[in-house]
């Protein structure tokens, strides 16, 4: 985690802890980004310098994904479909 007083340098990782991240352009899993100087920072693992969606409404830290409790469904792939990568 990046607090407010770190300023994060160019090749260092930011990786998330929401694990419902799709790249736009691959739509594989993103985990993180690698911050560059200049342009869209490259996804981890992928590598795309495009943007990612998140694709489950409910995910929060501390609970994780509640869809299933909050929707009454799961809107969205299991992580490990993600991983994997979906159409």
């Amino acid at each position: 985690m990046v607090s407010d007083n770190v300023v994060p340098n160019v090749g260092d990782e930011i990786h998330f802890a929401d694990p419902f991240k799709s790249c736009n352009a691959c739509t594989h899993q993103v985990t993180g980004v690698t911050i560059v100087d200049e342009g869209m920072w490259p996804n981890i693992p992928c590598g795309h310098p495009a943007s990612y969606r998140d694709l489950c409404p409910s995910w929060g830290p501390v609970d994780g994904c509640s869809c299933e409790r909050m929707l009454g469904y799961v809107p969205h792939p299991s992580v490990e479909q993600l991983q994997v990568s979906f159409p």
